[in-house]
């Protein structure tokens, strides 16, 4: 049985060039807000005015009316879109200039500005989304804030708000609401973190951050920094502030300027059961460094590799690598990637990588000793990596896997199959199950050591057949987790040829498609 959404109160407040209120009798805005949970329909006209007060633009002799409308409604959750439906005015007004309307829940204490500046007439109709103009493309931010501790008061009244400046464009004031990792915002030595979904400005040149608190003693704020993060394009805006902002007061700052200073960086590998990688060259590595200040580009590592100057006898496990980027401070993390082709003889075994930097003599060690590649282990060609810190590792169990090949199997069946298993806490790589044959009504036994997936999910199949008529009359596959005294069978009755070769496949589920 599902709940229904308990009525709250809104505040509407539509601004406009013209006072309604005085201008005409008979007009109507007819409006549906959608949130994260629900929509509504409402409509304001004459009779639900609150309040009409005039507003006046900064630096100009111009007057606008902000008319402030209450009612209830259904929740509709963090407010989303507000779409104008329809105007409706008398004759003797054509139309009029529609600055901007503010929705506000009071239950949630959200309030969402859509700025519009655009005359409408009746029968307008207009589809807005929160901090963009009708037209804009809009993108998402991640704001980071860090409060000082010389922050002294306990106000839960601060209202902070911000606007950036780029090189294509700006924002409106966009208030800070719903910290992600605090209910209180802006205390002590705390750090906040805000999404916000606003037009793109292109390449940030400076933020104004404003304190809109009431006067009152208790509602500075001591902002000691403030970042901005480009979802888009994942570039970073770092801002340190160090400054106490009163209310009412605000403050331009400019991004933080990043230099570019030298990196070298050592990748340690290892082998896999002896073997090297058969591969002659080094597989596709990409890089991205990030620290306090922000983070460096996607690199493609292999383009710089280069002797060592310090040794002159490079041990060949090493690869060195030397490359300019963009000073992102104290190194945090890093995130390496390989761009593997889907073949067993593509990966890479990486015992560590070491990353230095010369003009602060500062090293960064980042333990690994795995493998990446799509066949190995639990699949994974990405790692997101802590200094000192070693990549989480699921632990090795048994399985045993049963194919069952069904008895419309004419002639033997030549070719490859690996199988990938999910579970619901991780996935293993691409495992290969046969020695190249496949025959009539003939059950085969795999056993091998993979990953803990957990409890299994799904699996896919993936079939290479040696020559183009050569095909596999799969019935059934079955596999076995002895440890948890756990069985799952795979019903398919199917068959997989150069055409068909992928399957994905539920337990005791038969896949949904008619047999070729």
């Amino acid at each position: 049985m599902s709940l229904s959404s308990p009525i709250i109160e809104y505040v509407v407040s539509i601004q406009i060039d013209t006072n309604l209120s005085k201008e005409a009798n008979e007009w109507a805005f007819e409006f549906q807000l959608k949130g994260d949970r629900n929509e509504v329909n409402f409509s304001l006209g004459q009779h639900m005015i609150r309040i009409v007060r005039k507003v006046f633009a900064a630096n100009t002799n111009c007057v606008s009316y902000m008319h402030e409308f209450r009612f209830s409604e259904k929740d509709v959750g963090k407010i989303k879109q507000l779409e104008l439906v329809n105007f409706m005015c008398q004759e003797s007004i054509k139309e009029v200039n529609l600055l901007e309307i503010q929705v506000k829940n009071i239950f949630r204490n959200d309030q969402q500005i859509f700025p519009i500046d655009k005359p409408i007439s009746s029968n307008s109709r207009l589809v807005l989304r929160p901090n963009l103009k009708p037209g804009e493309n809009g993108i998402y931010y991640v704001i980071t804030t860090h409060t000082g501790n010389k922050q002294m008061n306990k106000s839960t009244e601060l209202n902070i708000s911000f606007q950036l400046i780029g090189d294509k464009a700006k924002t409106k004031s966009i208030a800070l609401q719903h910290s992600q990792l605090n209910k209180q915002a802006f205390v002590c030595g705390k750090k906040d973190v805000f999404e916000i979904f606003a037009n793109d400005v292109g390449r940030i040149t400076k933020v104004v951050i404003a304190n809109q608190s009431d006067s009152n003693p208790n509602n500075h704020w001591f902002v000691d920094n403030f970042e901005v993060k480009n979802l888009k394009n994942s570039e970073i805006s770092n801002f340190p502030v160090n400054k106490i902002l009163a209310p009412t007061e605000e403050i331009v700052l400019f991004p933080m300027s990043i230099c570019e200073i030298l990196y070298q960086v050592i990748l340690r590998l290892n082998e896999l059961d002896g073997q090297a990688s058969p591969n002659k060259h080094l597989v596709d590595i990409y890089f991205v460094i990030k620290g306090i200040k922000g983070s460096t580009k996607k690199i493609y590592l292999n383009n710089y590799e280069t002797k060592r100057q310090d040794h002159h006898d490079q041990d060949p496990k090493e690869k060195y690598f030397e490359f300019k980027s963009d000073d992102v401070g104290k190194i945090e993390q890093i995130n390496l990637s390989i761009n593997a082709e889907n073949s067993p003889d593509n990966y890479i075994f990486i015992d560590f990588i070491e990353i230095k930097i010369p003009v602060r003599s500062e090293a960064y060690k980042f333990p690994i000793e795995r493998v990446l590649g799509e066949y190995f282990e639990d699949g994974k060609c990405e790692l997101d990596l802590e200094v000192w810190k070693h990549p989480e590792r699921h632990s090795h169990i048994d399985y045993e896997i049963l194919s069952e090949t069904g008895p419309d199997q004419n002639k033997e069946a030549k070719g490859k199959v690996y199988l990938v298993i999910y579970g619901d806490a991780c996935r293993t790589g691409k495992i290969e199950l046969n020695d190249g044959s496949f025959e009539n009504s003939l059950m085969d036994n795999y056993e091998f050591s993979a990953p803990d997936v957990g409890k299994i999910k799904k699996i896919e199949i993936f079939y290479i057949p040696l020559n183009s008529d050569s095909e596999w009359h799969l019935e059934a596959i079955q596999i076995k987790v002895a440890c948890r005294n756990e069985a799952y069978k795979f019903p398919i009755h199917c068959w997989l040829n150069a055409k068909n070769d992928h399957l994905e496949l539920f337990p005791w589920k038969k896949p949904h498609f008619n047999k070729v």
